[in-house]
């Protein structure tokens, strides 16, 4: 399976069964798949009762026994696409599916990930590892909730509906449990066994005390090594679907797949239970004094590295050539380095393309831990680089909200994870707007457990003169932790209301955030339904907060209406008329609720010729209206007319659901 990152509500249902007839003579076989179910706000169906909506937890395999007798499937084996995708899962010592049985696999159980869109394929597998049946199918070969069957012998698939250990065309309304197919049982290893090549691929393994040696990367992985470092000791973590903070310093115990991507070794994590802090070590840097002629054995670790030159400019992935046979890599920091530097480097070394490169973590990783040389970031801020109490000059920030309350928000240009900060004016006004470009200095305070840069006169900001449009983090599924995301501008996606707004101008959201009119005066009921909410996040009153800033943040999930065999009334044939001047800008100002309007022109058209569509627009600001324009003089239609009039046939259908936009 193939690595993607999505950023979309999943509305397709993707259900391929398999049926055969029953035979003496029959077996186990592979009868039906569902790879995206839809999620609690779209109608999904909970098919295994574990409160969880969605493909991450109902996504599901069912088998079913075709013959006359009960088949033993203890020790079988489950798996995708074998050498690729998710680990194989093995069915427990009890389980039995008796004739003409079926029982469902769900991904929640067995941790099989199937891929719609870049299809996939399902192998069975009996104790003696013997293939039994195998199913595949496309990229993107389903539609709306709908499902699709074979058509017997025809080599194209049929639509239907989910039916979870039922034959086709039943109606399942109730949960299904599923069977006992669990990962294998992960062997205890060691960072050195898997870097070594002790260890083959695809094997479940679990790791203990060992430390994280990075932050997560722009991917949100992370790097972790054995405690003592040395050469073989760090592997990259590969998280898939999982939202994990990762702290430089944790000892963890984390079980996982070793997989080889692309000749990266990789521990690919699927739960975030399998990831257990228990305890903190101080990450060790090896000190690289002889430049090795492969760098093979370094990969995945912590090294430094002394007085080494930048040897080209950075490319247009951030990487730039070091004399030591490494590219210096961003994908943590932005290093900025320049052709001629000479650098201190800390880092961890990586592989990708059929090139080494070094990570750095921060700028302390580029100057041997000299803060004082350092320059500040608000990422740096919020990752505990500068302490508490210390004054910083931020240098081309940029505002993501404006004052409000002696408030505003910035943060670093690139946007991402800790690089949002909260900003107090005290009483100073401070013109900025969202957009505008600053350089800023302000001491660090950590107040009721948000951090913020506080600002001790006027001058302290000043306005560049540039601007810049602020890059938003989407989330379309509730993280492990907010903090990262702390005074950050976000995008929610597919987001609900849990509650109306209270007293205080707040609402609960899904996803178990909050949403507050601080900036944008909202109207907001229970059920209501976004198709995504933008705003600043802060950390208020022990809770997470996103403040949308206006109307435009707030998008509403329109719900497609079938107008088929809609009929409009317009019996008593509402009519209205307007003039057109044909050398200026024409606005029509028309009312929706009459079906027939026409408005006059002095210039000479074509009879019968199209001018415009006309999309009229309603009190809640949406589109209510089509129209379609044609030439008439006293209703009969002449090759040539002069001041005629322009027909315009409108219908009103049934308004969305949703909150209106609230006026400013």
């Amino acid at each position: 399976m193939r690595r993607v990152a999505i950023g979309i509500c999943l509305l397709l249902t993707l259900f391929i069964p398999v049926e055969a007839e029953p035979t003496s003579t029959g077996g186990i076989v592979i009868s039906e798949v569902l790879v995206s179910p839809n999620n609690e706000n779209f109608n999904g169906t909970d098919w295994n009762g574990d409160g969880v909506f969605g493909s991450s937890s109902d996504q599901y395999i069912e088998l079913w026994n075709s013959g006359d007798v009960p088949i033993s499937l203890a020790n079988w084996t489950l798996d995708d696409e074998v050498g690729f995708g998710s680990q194989a899962c093995v069915f427990g010592s009890d389980v039995v599916l008796n004739a003409n049985e079926r029982g469902v696999i769900y991904r929640a159980d067995s941790e099989i990930m199937l891929s719609y869109y870049y299809g996939d394929e399902i192998n069975l597998f009996d104790a003696d590892g013997q293939l039994v049946d195998n199913l595949s199918f496309g990229a993107n070969t389903s539609d709306f909730d709908l499902s699709l069957y074979p058509n017997g012998s025809e080599p194209d698939l049929i639509n239907g509906t989910p039916t979870p250990g039922a034959p086709m065309g039943t109606e399942v309304d109730a949960a299904v449990l599923g069977l006992d197919c669990q990962p294998p049982a992960a062997v205890e290893n060691t960072i050195f066994d898997l870097q070594s090549g002790n260890v083959s691929t695809e094997t479940s393994i679990t790791l203990t005390d060992v430390v994280v040696t990075s932050p997560n990367d722009r991917s949100g992985n992370f790097y972790i090594q054995e405690n003592g470092g040395g050469e073989y000791s760090g592997i990259y973590v590969y998280l898939q679907g999982v939202d994990f903070t990762a702290n430089v310093g944790d000892a963890l115990t984390i079980t996982g797949e070793y997989v080889e991507y692309y000749d990266l070794s990789e521990l690919k994590v699927t739960s975030v239970n399998d990831i257990v802090v228990t305890g903190t070590h101080e990450p060790i840097a090896d000190a690289i004094d002889q430049v090795p002629s492969d760098w093979e054995s370094w990969e995945g670790c912590l090294i430094s590295l002394n007085e080494v030159e930048v040897t080209s400019p950075a490319n247009n992935y951030g990487e730039a050539s070091l004399s030591v046979g490494l590219m210096l890599d961003d994908a943590i920091y932005n290093h900025g380095a320049s052709q001629g530097d000479i650098l201190n480097i800390t880092g961890l070394v990586t592989y990708s393309y059929g090139t080494y490169k070094l990570i750095p973590r921060s700028g302390l990783d580029l100057l041997g831990g000299d803060i004082d040389n350092l320059q500040p970031t608000v990422a740096g801020i919020q990752q505990g680089i500068f302490p508490t109490g210390t004054e910083v000059t931020l240098n081309e920030v940029v505002v993501t909200a404006d004052v409000s309350w002696n408030r505003f928000f910035i943060q670093d240009q690139d946007g991402g994870i800790f690089t949002g900060i909260t900003v107090e004016t005290g009483n100073f006004f401070i013109g900025v707007d969202v957009g505008d470009v600053i350089n800023i200095t302000g001491k660090i305070i950590e107040h009721y457990g948000r951090t913020q840069l506080n600002i001790s006169q006027y001058e302290d900001v000043v306005k560049t003169g540039q601007t810049s449009t602020p890059v938003a983090v989407t989330i379309s599924s509730e993280p492990n932790s907010w903090e990262p995301y702390e005074g950050v501008l976000i995008r929610l996606q597919g987001v609900k209301a849990v509650t109306g707004e209270n007293t205080y101008g707040e609402a609960e959201l899904s996803l178990n955030v909050y949403m507050d009119d601080q900036y944008y005066d909202f109207d907001i009921n229970p059920n209501d339904q976004f198709a995504s909410i933008t705003g600043v996040l802060d950390y208020n009153y022990g809770k997470f907060t996103v403040y949308p800033r206006d109307a435009a943040d707030l998008e509403v999930l329109v719900v497609p209406i079938d107008n088929s065999g809609q009929e409009n009334d317009n019996s008593q044939n509402q009519q209205e008329n307007q003039s057109i001047d044909e050398e200026d800008e024409n606005n029509l100002d028309v009312d929706p609720t009459k079906r027939d309007v026409s408005s006059s022109t002095n210039d000479e058209q074509d009879a019968g010729a199209l001018l415009l569509v006309l999309a009229v627009t309603g009190a809640l600001g949406v589109l209510i209206g089509l129209g379609l324009y044609s030439l008439n003089k006293s209703g009969k239609e002449e090759e040539l007319v002069e001041g005629a009039l322009i027909e315009h046939e409108n219908f009103v259908p049934d308004l969305p659901t949703g909150p209106p936009p609230k006026e400013e």
